[in-house]
C-alpha cells in the first residue's frame, strides 16, 4: 500500500501502527514496545497542505519544523538523553518526492539533505533520483526507533550518501566513516521494473584505525 500511495497510484485502504503514543497540551511523546526509550516531540510548526485520493499521496510541506527529545533509559548512569530540531520543506506529488530542506540538528547530529526521487509502485523501486543526504555526524539514538544490539554499543556514523540517474542507471555513493575507518563505495544499478535487478560497483578503504582493534598499539 505504502509504494502505491508513494507512487501517486489510487489506495483503498492503509494503517499505521504504533506500540504506545499520546499528545497532551500539544507535546507528542512515543514509547517502544519495551518501555526503555522515549521520543518527545514538541513545538510543531507546519505550514502546506495534502490529500489522498485517487492520484495516490500528494503533501506540499512549506514549513514542517519541530522540537524533539530522545531519551534511552539504563539501569546504569549511562542513560542517553539529547535534544534537538527536525526541519523538511518539499512536495509528494504523482510518485515525485522533491526535497527542498531536510534537517536534523542536536548536540550529537548534524544531518542535512536534499533533492530529487521517483517512486515506482512495483516492488518499491525508485525511479529517477538525485538525492544526497550528510551525515556530520548522525547519532542513531536521535531517530525515534530502537537500534539493535549491535549499534547500541556505537551508534555515532559519519556518512555522505548519494544517489543520481535513471532506472536504467542508478548510480549510488556512499562515504562513511565507522570504528576507526573510513571507506567509499560506488554501484550503479538496474531498477526498472520487471526486470531482472542488476548491481555493479566497488568499494575501497581510504584508511582503517588499527590500534583500536587490538591491545597492543600499531607503529
Amino acid at each position: 500500500v505504502l509504494a502505491s500511495m508513494l507512487a501517486g497510484e489510487p489506495v483503498s485502504t492503509w494503517s499505521v501502527r504504533i506500540a504506545a503514543a499520546r499528545i497532551v497540551d500539544g507535546l507528542a511523546e512515543v514509547r517502544s514496545a519495551t518501555g526503555g526509550s522515549r521520543y518527545d516531540l514538541s513545538a510543531f510548526h507546519f505550514s502546506g497542505d495534502g490529500a489522498l485520493g485517487e492520484g495516490g499521496l500528494a503533501v506540499r510541506a512549506d514549513t514542517l519544523t519541530g522540537d524533539f527529545i530522545s531519551i534511552l533509559e539504563a539501569p546504569t548512569d549511562s542513560a542517553f538523553r539529547s535534544a534537538g530540531r527536525l526541519a523538511l520543506a518539499g512536495t509528494l506529488s504523482r510518485g515525485e518526492l522533491t526535497l527542498d530542506t531536510l534537517l536534523l540538528s542536536s548536540d550529537e547530529s548534524d544531518l542535512t539533505g536534499g533533492g530529487r526521487v521517483a517512486f515506482m509502485a512495483d516492488g518499491d523501486l525508485l525511479g529517477d533520483a538525485d538525492l544526497h543526504i550528510h551525515a556530520r555526524p548522525l547519532d542513531l539514538r536521535d531517530l525515534p526507533w530502537a537500534l539493535p544490539g549491535a549499534l547500541e554499543d556505537h551508534p555515532q556514523v559519519t556518512a555522505s550518501l548519494g544517489a543520481a540517474g535513471t532506472p536504467d542507471s542508478l548510480l549510488v555513493t556512499l562515504d562513511v566513516e565507522r570504528f576507526g575507518a573510513r571507506g567509499r563505495a560506488d554501484a550503479t544499478g538496474i531498477m526498472r521494473p520487471r526486470a531482472t535487478p542488476a548491481l555493479e560497483g566497488s568499494a575501497r578503504f581510504e584508511y582503517v584505525a588499527l590500534a583500536g582493534w587490538s591491545e597492543s598499539p600499531f607503529d
